[in-house]
């Protein structure tokens, strides 16, 4: 899922932070063992079930704030930073002037070769 404007996709930093923090809460609660109760539950299963919606572990999950992704930017702001991104006309002029040069010194090697 993509995160909120104005916030970065989830790292898997944070995601290892949350999985340590996943068995930690499991310790806690699992203290007791985890062979098969007489009611035929796993305290191991019920711990799971309650440490993947637990705070301290879900905290980790959370997308942080920062450089809003490209998918997160509307169509107008796209555009805007595509036209900021060009190049002026005057270093456009200058990129064709060069690859004209560069042509040139090209074709000037190629017909001295064919002299000799």
């Amino acid at each position: 899922r993509e995160p909120p404007s104005g916030h970065k996709k989830v790292t898997l930093e944070q995601l290892g932070n949350a999985d340590k923090e996943l068995f930690r809460y499991l310790q806690r609660e699992t203290r007791s063992g985890i062979r098969m109760k007489a009611d035929g539950t796993f305290p191991l299963q019920d711990a799971l079930r309650l440490a993947m919606s637990a705070p301290e572990v879900r905290l980790h999950l959370q997308p942080l704030q920062g450089k809003e992704s490209g998918k997160d930017l509307t169509p107008e702001k796209r555009l805007r930073d595509v036209h900021e991104d060009a190049p002026s006309a005057k270093a456009q002029r200058t990129i064709e002037q060069l690859r004209n040069r560069i042509r040139n010194m090209e074709n000037g090697t190629s017909n001295a070769e064919k002299k000799c």
